[in-house]
């Protein structure tokens, strides 16, 4: 009887739910094949998302 590594450990779990958290997302998911997902909350109906700076560019002809 062969002995497999853990796909994930304790700290790589640690570590994607702090920064999940710290970014402000909704859930961390982990999955059995080893793959961590993180769920990011969509914005409700009736809120607004915050406006952002269009991207340019200056060019000199």
């Amino acid at each position: 009887m062969s002995k497999t590594s853990a796909r994930f450990n304790l700290a790589d779990i640690s570590r994607a739910t702090k920064a999940a958290k710290a970014e402000g997302a909704a859930a961390v998911e982990v999955l059995p094949d080893g793959t961590i997902r993180i769920v990011i909350s969509e914005p409700q109906y009736g809120e607004k998302p915050e406006p952002t700076e269009p991207k340019h560019r200056d060019f000199k002809l």
